[in-house]
Order: C-alpha cells, then structure tokens, then sequence
C-alpha cells in the first residue's frame, strides 16, 4: 500500500480523495471508506 496515496482513480487500496481525505477501496468495489486525515483531530470528523 503506497503511502502518501495516489489520487482516487477507481483503484483498490488507500486513496487520496479530491478534499484531501484520505480512503481506503476494497478489491471490485466502488465504494469507498472515508478515513481521519493524518492532520485531522477525531473532534473534527
């Protein structure tokens, strides 16, 4: 898994969002799971 992550292209794996979140695709989904940002406290989620 490459970190930072590329630019969300539809691919499997961590991804870096357009807003700059990051998330994570699982294989043959298009759904994507939006993590905390590395910067980002939890009382700003």
């Amino acid at each position: 898994m490459a970190y930072p992550p590329e630019p969300d292209e539809g691919q499997p794996g961590l991804v870096l969002l357009p807003g700059g979140r990051y998330g994570y695709r699982y294989t043959n989904s298009d759904d994507v799971i939006i993590l905390r940002s590395p910067d980002q406290s939890p009382a700003e989620q």
